[in-house]
């Protein structure tokens, strides 16, 4: 008989494991990016031509992070301590500069 030599059950179908939910565990809220927009009090505190200029749009505020959508990774990584000091950790996800603007 095979034995299994990882310390994770092996399942008989090809199905993936059940995931336990938990009730601390939240549900992901899926986000229509054609449709979203910036939140405009977010959009005010990092500053609209600093948003601009940086390509980032402040979605929503998601407890403590912040979801932000950035057009340029290689930009943002140099602007995020500034990002980060006006509006506190974020989240990011890839958008268009034409979604941004």
């Amino acid at each position: 008989m095979f034995k299994n030599p990882l310390p994770v059950p092996v399942f008989r179908s090809c199905r993936r494991a059940p995931e336990r939910r938990t009730a601390s565990r939240p549900r992901p809220i899926p986000i229509r990016l054609d449709a979203s927009q910036g939140d405009a009090r977010l959009i005010e505190e990092l500053g609209a031509e600093f948003s601009l200029r940086h390509g980032v749009l402040p979605i929503r505020r998601c407890g403590a992070v912040t979801l932000l959508g950035i057009a340029d990774p290689g930009l943002f990584r140099a602007s995020q301590p500034a990002i980060e000091s006006r509006i506190g950790p974020v989240s990011t996800l890839p958008m268009t500069w034409r979604a941004i603007e």
